[in-house]
Parts: C-alpha cells; structure tokens; sequence
C-alpha cells in the first residue's frame, strides 16, 4: 500500500478507536434516552467505519464505499443530532477530510477491486 495513504489509514483508526471510547464515556454519563440513542448510533457507525477501513487497506472498493457512507452518516447525525449547531464547521471539516483523503485514494486507484487487490502485502 501507497505509504502515505497506509499512514493516514492508520490514523483514521486510531482516531476512530479513541473517539469510540470518548462516545462510550459520553453515554454513561448522560441521562437523556433521545440523545443516548443517537451516541449508540455514532458508536455503531464508528466500528463499521473502522471495520471498513480495515478492508480498505487491503484495496477493497465495497469497503471504501461502505466507510464513505458510514462517515456521511456519522457527520450528519453529529452535526444535526450531537453537536447541532456546528453544521457548517462539520461540512468544511467532512470535505477537507474527503479532498485529502480521496486524494490519496486516486492515486492509487488501480488497485482498488471488489474482493481487493491480489497482489497487496499484508499491512
């Protein structure tokens, strides 16, 4: 995998496990059930986001497809659920993120596949 790109995968995780945990915390000490329900909803998006990255490491299409999805899930729901008020900071954060990212994606493009690449060493 491109080294830049491997880099940056690994940071998502690691940031996507410390917000998971932080979201965690956020749940046990908050009492109202509406905004308890939308926390475990960020939480299970959170493990299907970083569960995705694990296969995009491995070139898989489906997967990045499934982790794009499940961020524009997790910043619509944190924008307009969570943190409602801060709309426009997380749309220009969301696109920074996706032009840096996505970016790093298109250079490698070509390996990406349905199943992943064949030939990828295990990261």
């Amino acid at each position: 995998m491109n080294e830049d790109i491997r880099k940056m995968t690994n940071i998502i995780l690691l940031c996507l496990a410390v917000s998971i945990v932080l979201h965690a915390g956020l749940l046990m000490f908050t009492e109202a059930n509406t905004y308890r329900e939308w926390v475990i909803g960020q939480i299970i998006i959170q493990v299907l986001g970083a569960i995705s990255l694990m296969y995009v490491k491995k070139y898989n299409f489906i997967a990045l497809l499934v982790f794009f999805s499940s961020s524009v899930a997790f910043v619509y729901i944190n924008a307009v659920f969570v943190n409602y008020g801060h709309e426009l900071a997380n749309l220009v954060l969301f696109i920074i993120f996706w032009v840096i990212y996505g970016g790093l994606i298109y250079r490698v493009r070509e390996k990406f596949t349905e199943t992943g690449a064949k030939d990828v060493q295990s990261t």
